[in-house]
């Protein structure tokens, strides 16, 4: 089985690019995002996950290893299959969508291609448990570096006050929002404040 490519660009298509690794030619589906950035020529690597189907064998890559354990989560959700856990890859990050599943947002997975509002809540429902569990990058666009220090010491602080992970982090994203430049200092008491009030 194959678990990664690393190759020169040489075509790149609507969905998918061929690579050549030594002289072979791998069709391999991609996220958007990988589109957009490669050039013919370009050296990339790929984690590759592979689907068998009695048709057809189907590659596809990613430049992270978060990213297609993400896909294979997505494709676990009935009504899902490769193009459409791409799909959902191509519009947000692993973050994002984790952070989309907690925030309980169907309307996020809607904006992918394929994804209706019956799969949408079947994502948010079969993937809550696993997205709960996961540490997520909390961002905002205007965060800092030293503000995502701040956000990870206010998270182990909550945490070790004895919160739930998905709730904290839900806590401290709201936060973030308005204050993308809040110390831990700040950040744990108004935090405290959200969940006491159980504002999330």
């Amino acid at each position: 089985m194959i678990g990664k490519l690393t190759g020169i660009v040489e075509h790149i298509l609507d969905d998918s690019i061929i690579l050549n690794v030594n002289g072979v030619g791998y069709l391999t589906t991609v996220p958007a995002y990988i589109l957009h950035q490669s050039k013919i020529g370009d050296q990339i690597s790929l984690f590759i996950e592979t689907l068998i189907r009695p048709e057809m064998i189907t590659l596809y890559g990613f430049k992270e290893f978060n990213e297609k354990t993400l896909f294979q989560k997505l494709m676990s959700v009935q009504g899902i299959g490769g193009r459409s856990a791409a799909a959902i890859l191509s519009i947000m990050t692993p973050d994002q969508i984790l952070e989309s599943i907690i925030a309980q947002d169907a309307a996020a997975f809607k904006r992918a291609d394929g994804i209706g509002p019956k799969v949408a809540t079947r994502i948010l429902v079969e993937l809550k448990d696993y997205a709960s569990k996961q540490d997520i990058v909390i961002s905002h666009p205007n965060i800092t570096s030293n503000s995502t220090l701040s956000v990870d010491d206010a998270l182990s602080t909550l945490l070790q006050l004895g919160y739930k992970r998905y709730e904290a982090q839900q806590a401290l994203q709201k936060i973030v929002a308005t204050m993308p430049d809040a110390t831990t200092e700040t950040l744990v008491p108004a935090a405290l404040k959200l969940l006491a009030r159980n504002i999330l």
